[in-house]
């Protein structure tokens, strides 16, 4: 029998097509198609469902052709930096990085083998099964820490400070840099229906005046420099224009590479413990003329440095990870080979998770948390074994956001209703 033509043939085994999600249809909204779930159902916290793709081909009637496999669907591996799984905790999921490896899925096995693509591929249904876990999985342990993250310009603009940057870090100084991304969080709130095209196209072009600008020296401009890259990523990947978020997606270069070039400033080590210890501090006000103010301000100043940009260089990881999960595009991870010696420490990275250190508002009520007070020095894999005697006052917002993506929103939950907490 003669073999039949190729459009005959393509037209029988037509190619699979990605659809656009259920309630984009239902709405007659355009769809962006990402996976986990698209741009709009993330917005509107939506349930995000792509109809299964169930149509099997129709069989060929000519003599099969031996199919050429395509490359495996890239592993996405455990990551080094890892902060939030615990030796004593082996089973709980990780989602973040802080090192130069991906954001780490527990994808369902059919994902990790070849995938065959041509006229003879056959749909494999347990992928469907995989992204509708993956899809739960975001929802339970991404979703708290993305909304805290989505409320920054806002926190920033009245308080001068997020989870990851402490309220009196620019207040003596403010690099130009930050003071751009201020201005800019104070245009994107005031956004409405009618100015919001030409707030995001004014706040696009601080973006562009950032990029061009080579990065100012010192510790203090490098972490401003971090900060104002995630602010502005936040206002144009979650604001939900089309052109915004294409912005945005390029962007997460430069994010990263902003990260990488704070952390050769970041002292992982800092502590101040042998400034504050129990014999410096006077055990009431009648002996404050033992106590060394001047000394402890600036052990204080620099604890509070330090926390931040420790605190930005995570969030920034665990920002364009996030993104990477939800596009599927891959990030440059920071190089070890790069010439500072800071990046020998990437697997001895530590933050300090005190609400009483974080939230005290000069460097005595400081000095007098640190000696009363716990506070717990957090290493990567570590984090629910190091909490273990925490009570729940001591978890400040920050902690609460990697105890969710640690054991995810219900999880977290009732792990500090059994502190005397709530989330």
């Amino acid at each position: 029998m003669a073999a039949q033509p190729y459009s005959r043939l393509e037209r029988e085994n037509p190619p699979p097509r990605r659809k656009s999600c259920a309630e984009c249809v239902r709405a007659k909204r355009r769809c962006s198609q990402t996976l986990p779930q698209c741009l709009r159902c993330t917005q509107r916290q939506l349930r995000c469902q792509y109809p299964a793709q169930a149509r099997g081909l129709r069989r060929s009637r000519a003599t099969p052709q031996p199919s050429t496999p395509a490359p495996a669907i890239p592993e996405l591996p455990g990551a080094a930096g890892d902060f939030t799984v615990d030796d004593a905790f082996p089973n709980q999921d990780f989602w973040l990085d802080t090192g130069t490896q991906a954001v780490s899925l527990d994808l369902d096995k059919s994902w990790s083998g070849d995938v065959q693509c041509g006229a003879q591929a056959a749909v494999v249904p347990r992928a469907q099964i995989a992204l509708e876990d993956i899809h739960q999985q975001f929802q339970d342990k991404l979703q708290y820490a993305l909304d805290i993250i989505k409320r920054a310009p806002q926190d920033m603009l009245l308080g001068l400070e997020t989870p990851w940057s402490h309220p009196l870090l620019y207040k003596d100084e403010m690099p130009e840099v930050m003071q751009g991304a201020l201005s800019a969080c104070a245009l994107y709130n005031s956004k409405t229906a009618v100015n919001g095209p030409v707030i995001m196209r004014c706040i696009d072009a601080k973006v562009k005046s950032l990029l061009a600008t080579e990065p100012a020296d010192g510790f203090l401009q490098a972490l401003s420099r971090t900060q104002a890259l995630i602010l502005y990523q936040i206002m144009r990947f979650f604001d939900g224009d089309i052109a915004a978020r294409s912005s945005a997606d390029a962007m997460f270069a430069d994010l990263h590479s902003s990260a990488c070039a704070l952390a050769s400033y970041i002292d992982w080590e800092f502590q101040p413990r042998s400034s504050l210890d129990s014999k410096g501090l006077p055990p009431s006000l009648s002996s404050f003329a033992d106590f060394d103010m001047a000394s402890s301000r600036k052990v204080w100043k620099q604890w509070f440095l330090n926390e931040s940009a420790r605190r930005t260089f995570l969030i920034a990881c665990f920002f364009a990870n996030s993104w990477r999960m939800l596009t599927g595009r891959q990030v440059a991870g920071c190089s070890k080979s790069t010439s500072s010696s800071h990046h020998e420490l990437y697997f001895v990275h530590k933050w300090t998770l005190s609400a009483h250190l974080w939230n005290a508002k000069d460097a005595y009520a400081f000095s007098v948390a640190w000696r009363d007070k716990n506070h717990y020095v957090v290493r990567r894999n570590k984090i629910l074994s190091t909490l273990a005697d925490a009570h729940g006052d001591d978890v400040d917002l920050f902690g609460k956001m990697l105890l969710t993506v640690a054991l995810g929103i219900d999880g977290a939950k009732a792990w500090l209703a059994l502190k005397g907490g709530s989330l």
